[in-house]
């Protein structure tokens, strides 16, 4: 109950306490903060306290008949009450004003009442308040100013110039006694005051400099763990791009093993399937079936095609390609996962020439821009793919990489799903960073497209706003110099080749090795087997044979292909070569430059590139092998 009665006058006198002016805070100016306290700390104890002697003071000047006295203290007062609650008025002026206020009432009491006043209790306050709020100097020089003050009325006692009171105003031994008393005194406030005064303030400088010091420490503590969350962060998601990255090389030699393997179980399918439809008649209705097996291989190798691109494993294996006709290919595979309530609209430019481009790698741009479309579409939607040629000139695309003017074909890939924000587009191609729930995305297939895009010379770009859908535009360059084939494939199917000469097979995988012997054969060549690689170079070495070419694969198990003609070449020195491969692993990695200047076939082949590149290697110069020596 008490306390409820209180807390008002309570919290008034909390924030008289507390008034500081905006200019001096704890922070600013420590120092003056502390002495402002002080200062009003003591008007407000001169306020409390004063009406006490007020009331005796008034009453004892009103007997006397010195109602000037009792005018005086009554100013005097209102004077503090004002210095008290007048909030604007700055430190300086309520000091000096405090100590004028002292001063005038103690020497109006000493001229008016005499010695005997209260005008020695009054004429402390100045030299206490200096003490108090100014310091050990200011407090000495209003101490001598009391002091000189003093010694006037001593002189002016001795000139009897003082008014007479009670009888002993006149008498100057008084005024000395009083002046020689109030020296001590006041000599003694000044010093006692201002030490004790000093050293709180040290104390209050002190414990602001502890404050201020452990408010940085704390700032600088909050700041450490700040950065320890980032780096936490950051470290967890370096964790997990590394985790991505481990799972995609992880796949990549996935992809390559199964790529290898894949590619020897193709080659005598497609061989056997290419013998056979040689043989047949043409009015077999097999020929029906053996077309649809190679189509499946077909597929099937760009299938491998594919999982070696995206294990980084396949170097770019460009074609003049009808780029509408894989798009509309494309879009019958892709009608089978793209859900009833997405439909896919296809507005393709017409006459569009063929492009050169790596087509396995174009179909796996559409997968990927089409499936993020597919993703970005909730409930039902549109997928718009559109083609057209447009002409580029320098600066037409805002590119950090500028691209070279001319013919491009503009793939326009479009949805109206819920778009993306403008600040992360400029992150979608970066490794890793994906817009899709955490589990549905690993942030790498935008950054396999622009991979795809830059090899083929090519640009892409993104359009997009929240709720508005997205547009990616892909932009390939023009060959501008296209012959198409004369022949049509039916009728240039297995054409009557007329080879000749010994053609040495040098194979580990026994189906693969019997099918290439089988198409040399009907080429019109002398196809023979000696088993391995070691064991034909040592057949070689002690039957001489005048073999005209070596098809050798380049991976295997006890001599590899490079090795296998060093040293074979070194028993017959115009002895040419073919290497086959059906992977692109670290040993075709290491011999980039040597096999961008031989003949090399890749696994699975067909019948017609597999003799092609028989005769282009039985015409290489002689000078042109001489780095295998």
């Amino acid at each position: 109950m008490k306390r409820g009665l209180f807390a008002p006058a309570a919290s008034v006198l909390r924030k008289i306490i507390e008034y500081r002016s905006p200019e001096q805070s704890p922070r600013t100016n420590p120092r003056r903060y502390w002495r402002e306290r002080v200062l009003q700390i003591t008007l407000l104890s001169l306020v409390a306290f004063t009406p006490i002697a007020l009331v005796f003071s008034v009453a004892l000047a009103v007997q006397l008949n010195l109602e000037s006295i009792a005018v005086i203290d009554v100013v005097l007062y209102a004077w503090l009450l004002y210095l008290t609650f007048a909030r604007r008025l700055r430190y300086t002026t309520r000091v000096v004003h405090l100590l004028s206020m002292g001063f005038i009432l103690s020497m109006a009491l000493m001229y008016i009442a005499g010695a005997q006043s209260s005008a020695q209790a009054w004429m402390l306050l100045p030299i206490a308040a200096a003490a108090l709020l100014l310091g050990r100097r200011q407090a000495l020089v209003i101490f001598a100013l009391i002091m000189l003050t003093m010694g006037v009325f001593t002189g002016m006692s001795y000139l009897h110039m003082l008014p007479s009171t009670n009888g002993i105003a006149d008498n100057p031994d008084i005024w000395v006694l009083i002046w020689v008393n109030m020296a001590a005194i006041g000599l003694f406030l000044a010093l006692s005051v201002s030490t004790v005064t000093d050293g709180l303030e040290r104390a209050f400088l002190l414990e602001h400099t502890t404050s201020k010091r452990l408010q940085e420490e704390r700032a600088r503590l909050e700041e450490i763990t700040r950065r320890l969350r980032e780096e936490a962060k950051r470290r967890n998601e370096l964790q997990d791009q590394l985790w991505q990255s481990q799972k995609v090389e992880a796949l990549g030699r996935l992809a390559g093993g199964v790529a290898h393997d894949l590619n020897n179980l193709l080659v005598p399918v497609m061989g056997n399937a290419e013998l056979m439809k040689y043989e047949l008649d043409l009015d077999s209705e097999n020929r029906g079936r053996l077309n649809d097996i190679l189509y499946a291989s077909n597929r099937a190798r760009l299938l491998v095609h594919q999982l070696l691109a995206f294990g980084r494993k396949q170097k770019l294996s460009l074609e003049h390609s009808d780029i509408n006709q894989v798009i509309v290919t494309f879009n019958r595979l892709m009608s089978r996962t793209i859900p009833e309530n997405i439909a896919i609209d296809l507005d393709l430019a017409p006459d569009l020439e063929p492009l050169l481009v790596d087509r396995a790698l174009f179909e796996q741009v559409l997968l990927n821009l089409t499936l993020n479309a597919r993703d970005a579409v909730h409930g039902t939607g549109t997928i718009t793919i559109r083609t057209a040629r447009v002409e580029l000139e320098a600066g037409t695309l805002n590119l950090p990489d500028p691209i070279e003017p001319g013919p491009y074909l503009e793939l326009t890939i479009a949805d109206t799903g819920k778009g993306i924000e403008k600040e992360l587009l400029d992150k979608l191609f970066e490794p890793f960073f994906t817009t899709k729930e955490k589990g549905k995305g690993t942030g790498l297939g935008l950054s396999t497209v622009y991979g795809i895009v830059k090899q083929h010379d090519g640009a892409i770009t993104v359009e997009s706003n929240p709720g508005e859908g997205t547009v990616f535009r892909v932009y390939l360059p023009f060959s501008g110099v296209y012959e198409p084939a004369g022949v049509g494939e039916e009728e240039d199917f297995m054409q009557p080749y007329r080879g000749s000469g010994t053609v040495l097979v040098v194979e580990d995988d026994e189906k693969v090795r019997d099918i290439m012997i089988k198409l040399l054969n009907t080429a019109g060549y002398d196809a023979i087997y000696w088993g391995s690689a070691t064991e034909a170079v040592e057949m070689l070495r002690l039957s001489p044979q005048d073999i005209k070419l070596l098809v050798t694969d380049i991976v295997m198990p006890d001599m590899d292909g490079f090795q296998t003609y060093k040293e074979m070449r070194a028993i017959q020195a115009d002895l040419k070569v073919l290497f086959v491969s059906g992977y692109t692993d670290d040993i075709l990695n290491e011999q980039t430059d040597l096999l961008r200047s031989l003949p090399l076939l890749r696994k699975p082949f067909m019948y017609k590139d597999f003799i092609h590149h028989v005769e282009t290697a039985l015409a290489m110069e002689p000078d042109a092998l001489e780095m295998l020596r």
